[in-house]
């Protein structure tokens, strides 16, 4: 296949935000005041809060719309998602993707469950890691913005102030996350005790390096403005004809055998034109018919005259 260059056009894209930090530093209440900046007055903001209500106590300040999990699965994180996007939000945030990572059900404990099975830590990371990468995918793809807290484990240090004297500060260290999982992000900021958002990473070189004392939306006006651009262009799309006689051929397969086939062939075509929505399609129809076929048959039994 011949492969050519065309001209780089910088599209309207939506923003990647992780905000990092210990506790205390203001990572909530920063993530609800980017949230705005980038839904403007009237946008829907989805706020998935794993701190037991913690960021409703901004309720007052902030109009946004509020799941509280309490366990952390990987799937738990995109049915949220999901929701999100079904319900046309601008903004998604995770107060605290660290939950994720750490908490009931998430990424620690589903590869010490798994390594018991393996009896083997390796295996149990081999296990994870596709659902990692599709959470890490989804928020690449999503139509929402999307912004991720991340808490560092927390450490004092002796500093010096402006005065000459001493004071012990606290400090965040390294994220609780996957080494590296902050830089999937357009923006990374690190909140430090006195709630200054200290940008670490950036794309938008309006911000690169800048420290921003208790960040307001203007603060964050440079970075909103930089998300503007080229309208991106229109998703592919597979005919409305093709997509309903693969579905009706998924839903009337004789078999598993069969079922594969016809999913197979379905996704691979939408995979070819980059159709999403089909593949998605193409998925529910092929659970629902495997769910269909993995069903007991009913035995019958008759009377001979």
């Amino acid at each position: 296949m011949a492969l050519t260059f065309s001209k780089a056009i910088k599209r309207k894209a939506k923003g990647r935000i992780s905000i990092v930090g210990p506790a205390g530093g203001g990572k909530s209440f920063t993530s609800l005041v980017l949230a705005r900046a980038l839904a403007g007055p009237e946008g829907k903001i989805a706020a998935v809060d794993t701190e037991h209500g913690s960021l409703s106590k901004y309720a007052d300040l902030f109009q946004f719309d509020v799941i509280e999990l309490d366990t952390f699965s990987p799937e738990n994180f995109m049915a949220s998602l999901d929701a999100a996007e079904a319900a046309h939000y601008d903004v998604f945030i995770v107060d605290s993707m660290s939950h994720f990572w750490m908490g009931k059900g998430g990424a620690l404990e589903f590869v010490d469950l798994a390594s018991k099975r393996h009896r083997d830590q390796m295996g149990g990371w081999k296990d994870f890691r596709p659902h990692e990468r599709e959470m890490v995918d989804r928020m690449i793809a999503s139509p929402c913005h999307i912004i991720v807290t991340m808490r560092t484990k927390t450490d004092y240090q002796e500093v010096t102030d402006s005065n000459g004297k001493k004071k012990r500060v606290k400090v965040g260290l390294a994220p609780v996350q996957r080494d590296g999982l902050e830089y999937e992000f357009d923006l990374v900021g690190y909140m430090d005790d006195e709630n200054n958002f200290v940008i670490d990473k950036s794309r938008c070189p309006a911000i690169a390096g800048a420290v921003l004392p208790k960040p307001n939306a203007e603060a964050f006006a440079p970075f909103v403005s930089w998300l503007d651009g080229a309208e991106p262009p229109t998703p592919p799309e597979m005919p409305n004809d093709d997509i309903a006689a693969y579905i009706e051929a998924i839903s009337g397969a004789a078999d598993m055998a069969a079922l594969r086939e016809v999913y197979a062939t379905a996704y691979k075509e939408a995979r070819a034109i980059g159709d999403k929505s089909a593949e998605a399609k193409f998925e529910k129809a092929k659970d629902a018919r495997k769910s269909e076929l993995s069903q007991p048959v009913a035995e019958t039994s008759g009377e001979v005259a």
